[in-house]
Order: C-alpha cells, then sequence, then structure tokens
C-alpha cells in the first residue's frame, strides 16, 4: 500500500476516554474504555476450566477463522492486547501457528504504547505476530508481502471486538480507510496474476525482522 490511511488517531481519540489497563473481576487486564462492555460483564457463561473469561468470549467470537494456513490477517484493534494472546494460545496444546500466516494488529499510536509497553503483552509479538500503528502499516506490509498474499487470495481483513462496536472513533476511521485501501489493491494485485505456483512457498520464506518497525 503506497500511502498510510488518512488519519491522525490523537485527533480522533475522545478526550474524555482513558485508557490505562486495569485488572477485571475475572482476572483479566483491560482497557476500560475499549473492551469494558466485552470482558467487564457476567453476562456472558463462565469460561471453561484453564482459560481466562476474555479468552472464552473471543473464542466464541471468532472460533477457528483466525488461525488458518497462508493467510495475512490485518486486524484492526487488538481487545486490549487479548486478541493477540489469542491468536499465540488459541491452541493450547502448544502447536506451532499456522504455517504461512502473519499477523498485523493495529492500534492507534497511545493504545500501542501502553499495551507494547506490557511485558506480557511486548513478549508475544514476533516475526508472525505484530502490533503497529496506522504509519507503520505501508512498510509492514511490504516487509510481510502483502502483494503475494492477495495473489493466493490470503489477505484476511477482520475488526477487533472494541472496533466492531466503535468504542473509539478512531476504529471507526481507520478500518473504513483500511477496508477501502485494501479493496483497491486486492482488485489491482489480481487482475495482474503471476508466477502464483511459486507464491506459497516463497511466504514460508519471509525474511525474518523485528516486530517493533
Amino acid at each position: 500500500m503506497n500511502n498510510a490511511p488518512n488519519l491522525s488517531p490523537n485527533e480522533l481519540l475522545n478526550d474524555e476516554l482513558t485508557f490505562d489497563l486495569v485488572q477485571t473481576a475475572h482476572g483479566d487486564w483491560i482497557i476500560p474504555a475499549l473492551n469494558g462492555l466485552h470482558f467487564g460483564t457476567n453476562d456472558i457463561p463462565p469460561s471453561p476450566p484453564g482459560e481466562s473469561f476474555a479468552q472464552s468470549v473471543l473464542k466464541r467470537h471468532f472460533s477457528h477463522r483466525l488461525h488458518k494456513e497462508d493467510c495475512l490477517y490485518v486486524i484492526v484493534g487488538s481487545d486490549s492486547g487479548q486478541l493477540i494472546h489469542y491468536i499465540q494460545h488459541y491452541d493450547q496444546s502448544n502447536q506451532p501457528l499456522p504455517r504461512g500466516s502473519r499477523w498485523v494488529f493495529i492500534e492507534p499510536a497511545p493504545i500501542a504504547r501502553i499495551l507494547s509497553a506490557q511485558p506480557d503483552i511486548s513478549r508475544q509479538l514476533d516475526d508472525y505476530v505484530h502490533l503497529i500503528t496506522p504509519d507503520q502499516w505501508p512498510e509492514t506490509a511490504r516487509l510481510l508481502l502483502l502483494d503475494d498474499y492477495f495473489r493466493i487470495g490470503g489477505v484476511v481483513f477482520e475488526r477487533s471486538l472494541a472496533a466492531l462496536d466503535h468504542t473509539t472513533p478512531v476504529y471507526l476511521e481507520l478500518a473504513g480507510e483500511l477496508d477501502a485501501e485494501l479493496s483497491s489493491r486486492r482488485y489491482i494485485t489480481t487482475a495482474n496474476l503471476g508466477k502464483l505456483p511459486f507464491i506459497k512457498a516463497q511466504l514460508g520464506n519471509i525474511p525474518n525482522f523485528f516486530a517493533h518497525l
């Protein structure tokens, strides 16, 4: 993608919202302004033994659809970092992540800074799972071979629970911008397909680079 979404997260964020991490009665660390509605309620059945309440909520919503092979998942929001944990620990048998797939979580800069500073979140970021800000998207898309994923139909655009419910205006704006740009990029890229048989093999050999761009 040649241009980052035309957003100013600091301007779009509601000044009345605070983005501190708080531990819920269920023991999950969340940003209440973003996910109090999703993870701070008792209206959902208890989670299975050994599984946190937030993770059980995410599992009911996303199920298996974020864990397929040969996909580049572009996700607006990370649900206070809980969705990052869900990606890394969905399979409790400690199986490796699906082959050929990458996950990019895009958060407004103020939220990304808070989450990246948490050791429990930062240690889950690696060459496969990334937490970035909107201005880092163009370079991340290039490094993760966005066009190649388009050519195999592997780009998946998703919204976190917080983004789905528009808990802050920036999610609505960011999701709209990314959806439009990805749709345009998909059309342009797939209109001129080439060397398709070689692309899947290439995706498994993406050069390593640090998640913190």
